[in-house]
């Protein structure tokens, strides 16, 4: 929503009708939106793609754009940005999944309600009468024993919640959240950049899969899987360029695309690749990612969950 532009009810009104706040998976669109009237000359507000995922997410900061990252790594089947606690009545945020069909009808407290009986203010759009429309900053779609659940990350640096006062509106805005997430039986963590190494940081970014990646890899019948096979045989005894160049002359493929497949079956799991320890070409992969995602996990979804 551009800074200059009139907020009217029956403009809100308009956003919701045009689905904004609404879907799931490629069909959502976040509630906030990176336009060119509301870019922001100070932040680092990107428009990203997830790794395997068509369409962008709408990051308010460059810490936003890596923790989705690293939930996306250890196990998010979706992750939606800038999600909106409606102000009024609603149903749940996992409606239109088939798991939460019987909350379809339910109509759960919009944060006005929470507000008033946590004695915070919600708040307005200013110069208006119109309630403002909070939005959390990741919503994630996660399974545990294959049924899915959500899990909310407010993100925010680690400095101003510790040197807030207690009438701070960030800890205002953060006992909204809390309380939201448990009027609808949502975990609610808060996160900043420090849950990423740098090392995992950077391996993030490398070994993430571009969704056209991955359609070339799979668009090849069972080369995947015969690559997976390969590196599972030798990945204790060679390093990660003799898996890859044994893959590329047993698979009789180019070399960049048995790079590729490691690295897109490293980010999965399907390979015991640990990206967060350092990883070089000549020795032996690091292993024991499944333990470094069941941490990570519980500190961002609060318990472990399917990968």
């Amino acid at each position: 929503m551009g800074r200059r532009r009139k907020i009217t009810a029956e403009y809100i009104a308009g956003l919701i009708a045009g689905g904004w706040g609404s879907g799931h998976g490629e069909r959502y669109q976040p509630f906030m939106k990176i336009e060119h009237g509301n870019a922001s000359t100070v932040s680092n507000q990107k428009l990203g793609v997830l790794p395997d995922r068509r369409g962008h997410g709408h990051f308010f900061s460059r810490t936003e754009d890596r923790i989705a990252h690293l939930c996306s790594w250890i196990g998010a089947r979706d992750v939606r940005t800038q999600f909106p606690m409606w102000p009024m009545e609603h149903l749940h945020p996992g409606v239109g999944l088939k798991d939460f069909d019987k909350l379809g009808d339910v109509q759960f407290d919009g944060l006005i309600r929470i507000a008033n009986a946590c004695g915070i203010e919600h708040g307005v759009y200013v110069g208006t009468r119109v309630p403002y429309v909070a939005t959390m900053d990741l919503m994630v779609t996660v399974a545990r024993d294959h049924l899915a659940e959500l899990a909310a990350i407010a993100v925010k640096p680690r400095h101003s919640v510790e040197e807030a006062g207690s009438s701070d509106r960030i800890l205002e805005r953060l006992s909204l959240g809390k309380h939201y997430c448990a009027s609808i039986n949502v975990s609610h963590r808060i996160a900043d950049i420090d849950v990423l190494s740098p090392t995992l940081n950077k391996n993030l970014n490398s070994y993430a899969p571009h969704y056209e990646n991955v359609r070339e890899l799979r668009s090849n019948s069972g080369f995947i899987e015969r690559a997976c096979e390969l590196f599972h045989k030798d990945i204790d005894a060679l390093s990660k360029r003799e898996l890859e160049a044994k893959a590329t002359r047993d698979l009789n493929v180019e070399k960049s695309l048995a790079q590729r497949a490691f690295s897109y079956l490293a980010w999965r799991s399907s390979l015991d690749v640990n990206l967060a320890r350092e990883i070089f070409e000549c020795d032996l992969v690091p292993r024991g990612a499944r333990q470094v995602k069941r941490v990570l996990q519980e500190n961002l979804f609060g318990r472990a969950v399917d990968e």
